[in-house]
């Protein structure tokens, strides 16, 4: 009787404590249950085209070092997590979940998912989607998004994701409802000719919320809270514009610390949010400016006449337009109307330090229930 006991005890701590390992390619259809966790990626796994990963509620999927996940098919998870097999984790200790390469596009869904202590989620091509999941605990990214990958986001939180918490990149899009993004760097990160669309979004301490790499497209509506962060503004990180773009309206400022011009062929569409230039810096408008209730002035915490250099509209290659009602300039040097035509109605022009605008001879300024004040030598400078 007693020698079954110990047989007992023995064959239920096998159980208890086994593993099952994963590596190479997974070419038909499999199921990770309950059974078998916790499973552990030792090398490199492929989910390969046309092929399903189905991980079910309660698994526990655990990456040595350097190892990776590509899902080169499809990937469904629900209530599973995704981690180190260190004894002590930490960021950055396995590699990444990438969905789809550059032959095949991927898909993957998670649900009420984590996943922890990778360098980062790639979506190369392909779909993924997360539902009330957390991603925590990276050291690259969060969400890295390429190509023509597709992203979508609903009620998930990022935390301690690394340099940067959604990357879009290479015409990538993205749709993120009730997202909760911590400690991720620049929690939004948008090249050229990315889309994103927020619907609630939530960002703390971060280096920024949004940081615009290019002159991408952002929608944004219901509850934003994008302050706590190190720096409480919109990165705007290039420094021209070929084709039209809109700013979408916030209650932090968005900051220019280059030189910024709208080409000819574009547009600049301010709407009523507050632009902060940095020292110097010229904003040349070759093309068309407009805005309603915007703020252009300088980003020094102290503000004085000059700080920031000035509006140029048009050059001599090019007529700019700028339209622009029951804004405010100030703390530039001055408005110049080089080549083209500047409306301001209802405006405020205060605190420059050379003029308050300066006219070309082949500019044109309509001027109309406006004040200028306290601009240096002259409110209102022709040549």
């Amino acid at each position: 009787m007693k020698k079954q006991f110990i047989l007992f005890l023995v064959l239920f701590s096998s159980l208890l404590f086994s593993q099952t390992d994963l590596s190479g390619n997974i070419s038909s259809d499999l199921t990770l249950d309950l059974a078998g966790s916790p499973y552990t990626v030792i090398s490199d796994v492929t989910v390969d085209n046309g092929v399903t990963l189905t991980v079910e509620a309660g698994v526990s999927v655990k990456f040595d070092a350097s190892t990776r996940l590509y899902v080169n098919g499809s990937l469904v998870a629900s209530g599973a997590a995704f981690s180190s097999s260190a004894g002590a984790p930490a960021a950055g200790d396995w590699d990444y979940i990438q969905v789809g390469d550059a032959t095949a596009g991927g898909s993957a869904m998670f649900t009420d998912c984590s996943i922890s202590y990778a360098g980062k989620f790639y979506l190369y091509d392909g779909s993924a989607t997360f539902t009330n999941c957390t991603l925590d605990n990276f050291s690259q990214s969060g969400i890295e998004v390429l190509s023509s990958g597709t992203l979508e986001l609903n009620g998930t939180a990022l935390n301690h994701v690394g340099s940067q918490g959604i990357f879009l990149r290479d015409g990538s899009s993205a749709v993120i409802t009730d997202g909760d993004f911590s400690n991720a760097g620049k929690a939004l990160t948008l090249e050229d000719n990315t889309t994103a669309t927020i619907t609630n979004l939530t960002v703390v301490s971060s280096l920024y919320p949004v940081w615009f790499d290019g002159p991408a497209t952002l929608t944004l509506s219901g509850i934003l809270n994008l302050t706590g962060n190190t720096n409480d503004e919109i990165y705007i990180n290039h420094g021209s514009n070929l084709n039209d773009w809109v700013l979408p309206a916030v209650d932090i400022p968005y900051y220019f610390n280059n030189n910024y011009t709208v080409n000819n062929s574009g547009s600049l569409e301010v709407g009523d949010n507050e632009l902060q230039f940095n020292s110097g810096r010229i904003l040349y408008i070759n093309g068309n400016l407009t805005g309603d209730g915007a703020t252009f002035t300088s980003a020094a915490g102290s503000p004085s006449a000059g700080d920031w250099n000035y509006i140029q509209i048009g050059n001599t290659a090019s007529t700019g337009t700028a339209n622009l009602s029951n804004c405010q300039i100030a703390y530039a040097s001055k408005i110049f109307i080089k080549n083209g035509t500047a409306t301001l109605n209802n405006c405020t022009v205060e605190n420059n330090s050379l003029y308050g605008l300066e006219v070309a001879s082949t500019g044109t300024l309509d001027l109309s229930d406006s004040i200028i004040n306290g601009s240096g030598d002259t409110g209102i400078m022709s040549r």
